[in-house]
């Protein structure tokens, strides 16, 4: 007789995923690109109106820029410095940390999540969902100036 798993995916959250260390100099993500930081110049409204309201995460990246501070294995959590405006049924609007998730590897996988990246210890709730294409292409490559 065999046994049976069910997985629901909803919320990821990195409780139990792989280790996050500090980022150390400039990141490579999506297969090679350095990427210092990214800005978003406008407001960014994300909601998955085809998932069940308790298992969707609705969002909006305010904006600002977009600072690596942790890594895993896979890729690299970059922290918003604006945060997020998150809302949750009766909670009503709240901002909150959240930020980034970036492949190492491919260029077309940016998720988002909420919670303190900084914080190696602190879980995070990525969402499930990939940024779209139209949401990408909003978040610009950039370089801090050096210092004089």
């Amino acid at each position: 007789m065999g046994v049976i798993t069910l997985l629901v995916l909803t919320g990821l959250t990195t409780d139990a995923g792989p280790a996050r260390t500090v980022v150390k100099g400039t990141p490579k993500v999506g297969g090679g690109q350095e990427v210092e930081r990214f800005v978003l110049m406008q407001t960014i409204h994300i909601d998955h109106p085809n998932m069940r309201r308790a298992d969707a995460m609705e969002y909006w990246m305010l904006p600002g820029q977009f600072i690596p501070v942790s890594e895993d294995a896979e890729g690299v959590y970059y922290q918003a410095t604006s945060g997020f405006r998150i809302f949750r049924g009766s909670m009503g609007q709240k901002v909150v940390h959240g930020g980034l998730y970036v492949s190492k590897t491919r260029k077309d996988r940016i998720l988002a999540y909420v919670g303190n990246a900084k914080e190696l210890g602190q879980g995070l709730e990525i969402d499930p969902i990939a940024l779209m294409l139209d949401v990408r292409q909003k978040l610009k490559v950039a370089r801090a100036e050096p210092k004089k």
